[in-house]
């Protein structure tokens, strides 16, 4: 037994893998005081967005069949209904709004991190006593948050990891004996992010009869239900909508394949930071492929299913993929099973290695996830603090009154997070700009911040 495996036997070290593992959930908690966490604060403004405009709905604009369908918080001058994935998360969330303009952000973030932890402590226990490839998978599941891609995206406000955790929750009930409990699981993982299916890679470790003649429904039943909202459900969507700003369709095989493949230089980088921790791959990747020369069954099955894996995020996402790499998060289990075989066999002095590394690679990321915590003078904070006083200033300005302001044009609303308002009208007679832009015709500028302006038109 090297000291890899007994790190994973001993419950000292398991109790410090979980404090690290809590540290490191806080730290962006505490963050959120100030900012959103790199990276993607665009997609994460965007999530959050979505989930204060529900509150905005429930609170503000009367009930209707619109209060129920996803909308941005910058609508413009429309509803701002616009497909997208389905939004589970962010109608859990909305309720919670319900504080000041102080700590209500951060309140959200609690409740997002806190639901984070649940669904990984729940697909940790789901997997107890389960060995894939003489690995303890519940081991692979309790440093997934501070391993491979998992340790950049656990905790950030996307949707993304928490459906991992729903599909490695609804695998890993089923894994000896199919249950019903596991469709569920499964169809709300799919409904959040249907890139998600590849999770059910996991069952082609076992017979591929029994996972078709006892299995099917765990898998299937989850699809069926996921198509038809991407389908139907997004159809209907459209329909009522204004907006389109999620990318959620199928680019097609040929597009997205190709489009895949013309940008592949760029996945060695990515599988650098997949494989275990990044830079742990010149040693894990060098002994993958040893083992695969020699025929390891386990190494070669794992690296089909990858490959599956691989094939079905190039169709769905094509060279986006490569900007967004949350898109690869279902492959990161198996990618940690091949590591931890790998750990698990080699000499200590190269524990040792991926050890320090991991070490380091950690604090990197601690340091990451903490910047925006000493960085209260930086201009995302100032504007967030801006905005307040801006709000308790202009008493006269239809503050939660289901008005839509009028404000810079931005790549994803953190004035509407700031302002906790709808946003993007081209007519209305309240505004709010960045100092630094140009006053709209017939508007005036009533109040100046450092960073932002108060305007009023006629």
């Amino acid at each position: 037994m090297n000291i890899f495996q007994k790190i994973n036997t001993n419950e000292k070290y398991r109790k410090i893998i979980i404090s690290v593992i809590l540290t490191k959930l806080a730290l962006i908690f505490i963050a959120s005081f100030n900012q959103m966490v790199s990276p993607h604060i665009h997609r994460q403004v965007d999530t959050l967005g979505v989930a204060m405009r529900y509150w905005l709905k429930m609170t503000h604009e009367s009930f209707s069949l619109e209060t129920i369908l996803p909308a941005v918080i910058n609508s413009g001058s429309g509803n701002g209904i616009t497909p997208m994935e389905f939004p589970i998360i962010n109608l859990l969330l909305a309720p919670f709004f319900i504080g000041s303009d102080l700590i209500n952000i951060p309140i959200v973030t609690l409740v997002f991190v806190v639901l984070t932890i649940i669904l990984w402590r729940l697909s940790y226990k789901s997997w107890d006593g389960v060995q894939i490839g003489k690995v303890e998978v519940k081991n692979v599941i309790l440093w997934m948050p501070i391993l491979s891609l998992t340790s950049i995206y656990a905790g950030k406000f996307i949707p993304d990891t928490i459906a991992l955790f729903l599909i490695l929750i609804a695998v890993g009930r089923s894994w000896d004996k199919p249950k019903i409990e596991s469709v569920l699981y499964a169809s709300v993982a799919l409904l959040i992010k249907p890139v998600l299916v590849i999770g059910f890679g996991l069952f082609l470790y076992k017979d591929i009869k029994e996972v078709v003649i006892r299995y099917w429904y765990i898998w299937l039943v989850p699809i069926l239900v996921a198509l038809i909202y991407y389908t139907l459900g997004v159809a209907f969507i459209t329909e009522h909508g204004s907006m389109n700003l999620f990318a959620i369709e199928v680019r097609g095989l040929s597009k997205g394949l190709l489009n895949f493949v013309k940008h592949s230089y760029k996945f060695p980088k990515l599988l650098n930071e997949m494989l275990f921790i990044r830079f742990a791959s010149i040693v894990v990747f060098p002994f993958i492929i040893i083992k695969l020369f020699k025929r390891d069954s386990f190494v070669i099955r794992s690296l089909m299913i990858l490959s599956l894996q691989l094939l079905s995020i190039a169709i769905i996402g094509g060279k986006e993929v490569y900007a967004h790499d949350y898109y690869f998060l279902g492959m990161v289990p198996i990618l940690l099973l091949l590591s931890f075989s790998v750990l698990n066999k080699i000499n200590n002095k190269l524990v040792v290695l991926v050890l320090m590394i991991f070490t380091f690679r950690t604090l990197e990321v601690f340091y990451s996830d903490s910047k925006p915590i000493f960085s209260s003078k930086k201009r995302h904070w100032r504007i967030t603090e801006q905005c307040r006083q801006l709000k308790i200033e202009n008493k006269n300005f239809p503050w939660s009154k289901n008005e839509v302001f009028r404000t810079s044009n931005e790549g994803y609303p953190l004035l509407a997070i700031c302002l906790r308002e709808r946003v993007g009208s081209t007519f209305s007679k309240y505004g709010v700009l960045y100092a630094t832009d140009g006053i709209p015709e017939g508007c005036r500028e009533i109040k100046r911040y450092k960073d932002i302006k108060a305007i009023e038109c006629e």
